[in-house]
């Protein structure tokens, strides 16, 4: 549906849809023979923008790889739900005749699965004969179908024929249950009227691309929106180990996790959009409506061409660094009573909380930034206490959820929600401050985490999230079994009392401190300033700079989920043992971190080093995720969400002052290198002291004062 939505307002039959006249022939062409238009006599400056992602035509593609996703969702989800669907031992003369019990048969945990479900939903004596009729039905009125919708799209443009397909399709799948219970045959005409819509939508999209699709691109422009098929079947029909609640909750952390780091990053991105680079100001706050043209060329003549559809701020270097870092302000204090608040009455609503006020603000920053620069750090340092309590509260539930042998892989699932969603901002933030200007990257994350994103995770948190395997009502009683009898060496069991004492006196602990302070500084330092570098240094243009920027954490994306694989792999193979396999992973992701942020000066010249330099950093850096940052849940089960608090306030400080001492850097070099190279350097250094300490004094075994019912009260 979202999708659908999102088609009637992008997409038009034509690019000369988008003018309210239509240039005659006459103007195509002047005496010269070069192509102009009547609102552009220049040819030329219009090369630029057949190349790169950041362009209307892309932005058609991935509405349409959404469309293709929803359309191929829809068409595989009977295939997964007639397997629960269907009695396997029961027998009926009625074809639709229905059980709210199911029966233990051959299948064993599947069906006890469904009776500790309690008969959620109703159970059919559908023969295969009737099961093949259901999920081929769907072709039925497909065979005639795509010829006059092709044709019909081929005539009258395909933006209905598409958009209609998408909506009807949607909405027989939200009613198919309902179809079902009402009798056979109104389930097979549903389908084959849902299989007629959805040929709208697969035929009918070719009809754009004829209009759309230069003939060099057009490759790449339809197997980008045709990519959408592949998800489905790689979402649906998934792996056997994958099938199970703790995995499911993983998906929904990972999803959170997402819609927190788009939030944070958004800043980043719109503030390259939303300063003046050439004007200073005596107020802080000041704006104008139309920038000038300044050494950054084509970034401030986008912003021209975009009729300065934003304010722009003279904000300083140095108030540009609070801004960024405005937002760990406020979480000094908050990690540590939200992760013992969560430890003791659990983090279902901790995180639910968390989630849904962080995405109210990220609306309502555009109009702080306009108020003024106080306004805009406390909605800041506000948005900054609520996203801890989703970061740290989640934790608390991987106590009790999370096997020993599946805690890297697990945790690191959960954890890649970050980087995706820094990539996909990253991704997209450049073209909408191009497009539409920088508002609306707050606005369509807000409306998108709050809306979308945000109110899935809210809709699957509470009814489905629950602190224990034990108070789950869904789950089956074998992969309880497995959580329960996995955890049972470990005390997970929260006490109100804390042993203060010796945790301080804790060297496992305090090195497990030093690495979050060191290792966040260098995250914090790469995920704030990678596009500015990328658009300063390497004078990127928008249209290049978003995806630039978004490569190294798309691969960090990919590195942290098979590091937490390796990990796990290695320790149940029993290849290495605990405390090698984390100061292992901690010492790959800081060295090779280091190592490849520290040249970036020197092979600036080169926009290809340095790429592969930030991308192989952002990878390497992703290990430490299953080294030295989980390793709290190793020593100290029982208390993990006041540890993970306290951790979280030593990586805020982190993030607090790495941006600004950064930010301090540059400001004060009139040469840019020297001013960069001394980021790198100290973001480096600071790494490599951090790992020296953890190596030193880390431990993996359940420490002393972890097993101890209470040595001093909080």
């Amino acid at each position: 549906m979202l999708a659908q939505f999102k088609l009637s307002i992008w997409v038009k039959a034509s690019p000369g849809e988008k003018k309210t006249t239509m240039a005659t022939r006459a103007d195509v062409k002047d005496a010269g023979g070069n192509v102009t238009t009547d609102d552009d006599s220049h040819p030329a400056k219009d090369q630029s923008c057949r190349k790169g992602f950041c362009s209307v035509r892309y932005g058609l593609a991935l509405i349409l790889h959404l469309c293709n996703f929803s359309i191929y969702t829809q068409q595989m989800n009977l295939s997964i739900a007639i397997t629960a669907m269907v009695n396997h031992t029961e027998a009926s003369s009625q074809p639709n005749s229905s059980t709210e019990q199911p029966s233990m048969d051959s299948l064993g945990s599947w069906n006890e699965t469904l009776k500790e479900a309690k008969a959620l939903a109703p159970v059919y004596d559908w023969s295969p004969e009737i099961q093949g009729v259901l999920l081929s039905s769907l072709n039925y009125g497909s065979f005639l179908a795509p010829i006059p919708t092709g044709y019909v799209a081929g005539i009258f443009g395909a933006k209905y024929v598409v958009g209609v397909g998408l909506f009807v399709s949607s909405v027989l799948t939200l009613f198919l249950p309902l179809a079902a219970d009402a009798g056979l045959a109104l389930l097979i005409v549903f389908r084959v009227i849902q299989g007629i819509a959805q040929v709208m939508v697969l035929t009918g999209q070719y009809s754009i691309w004829v209009r759309w699709a230069p003939p060099l691109e057009r490759s790449q422009l339809t197997t980008l929106a045709g990519s959408g098929n592949w998800y489905p079947n790689l979402i649906f029909i998934h792996p056997s180990c994958f099938c199970s609640v703790r995995y499911g909750l993983a998906l929904i952390l990972h999803l959170c996790n997402f819609s927190i780091y788009t939030q944070q990053m958004n800043l980043s991105i719109a503030i390259t959009a939303m300063v003046n680079h050439t004007e200073a100001s005596s107020q802080p706050n000041s704006s104008t409506e139309q920038p000038s043209m300044d050494s950054l060329g084509s970034w401030n003549e986008t912003l021209k061409e975009a009729k300065a559809l934003a304010p722009v701020y003279d904000w300083s270097p140095e108030i540009q660094g609070v801004l960024l870092s405005s937002l760990n302000y406020g979480s000094f204090l908050a990690p540590i009573p939200t992760g013992y608040v969560a430890g003791i009455f659990g983090a279902k609503y901790v995180v639910g909380v968390g989630l849904f006020v962080s995405s109210v603000l990220t609306l309502f920053l555009p109009l702080a930034a306009d108020a003024g620069l106080a306004l805009l750090i406390v909605f800041r340092v506000i948005q900054g206490i609520a996203q801890v309590m989703v970061l740290t509260g989640q934790y608390s539930i991987w106590v009790r959820w999370a096997p020993p042998l599946e805690r890297s892989q697990l945790t690191t699932l959960a954890g890649s929600g970050s980087l995706l969603g820094t990539f996909v901002v990253l991704l997209v933030g450049g073209l909408l401050c191009q497009t539409i200007g920088w508002p609306y990257i707050f606005y369509i994350f807000g409306i998108l985490c709050l809306g979308g994103i945000g109110c899935a995770c809210c809709l699957l948190w509470f009814p489905l999230v629950y602190n224990d395997p034990g108070s789950h009502p869904f789950i089956s009683t074998s992969e309880k079994r497995f959580i329960v009898c996995s955890l049972a060496q470990q005390d997970c069991s929260p006490g109100w009392s804390l042993p203060i004492k010796a945790m301080i006196k804790s060297l496992p602990l305090w090195a497990i401190v030093v690495s979050y302070f060191c290792e966040y500084w260098l995250f914090n330092t790469i995920m704030a300033y990678t596009p500015t570098y990328i658009s300063s240094v390497l004078q990127a243009s928008p249209k290049d700079s978003g995806i630039l920027s978004a490569l190294p954490f798309l691969v960090g994306c990919i590195s942290i989920v098979l590091g937490g694989l390796l990990a796990d792999f290695l320790l149940s193979r029993k290849v290495l043992r605990l405390i090698i396999i984390r100061k292992v992973f901690s010492a790959t992701g800081v060295f090779f971190s280091s190592m490849f942020l520290v040249p970036l000066p020197w092979v600036r010249s080169s926009q290809g080093a340095t790429m592969a330099f930030l991308v192989l950093s952002a990878a390497s850096s992703s290990f430490c995720e299953s080294g030295a940052l989980v390793n709290f849940l190793d020593i100290a089960p029982r208390y993990a969400g006041f540890l993970k608090g306290l951790l979280q306030v030593f990586a805020h400080i982190s993030g607090a002052i790495s941006p600004t001492v950064a930010g301090v850097f540059i400001s004060q070099d009139s040469n840019a290198e020297f001013g960069w190279r001394n980021v790198f350097l100290v973001a480096a250094a600071i790494d490599i002291v951090g790992l020296i300490f953890y190596l030193i004094f880390a431990r993996a075994e359940v420490q002393d004062w972890a097993k101890e019912e209470a040595l001093t009260h909080f």
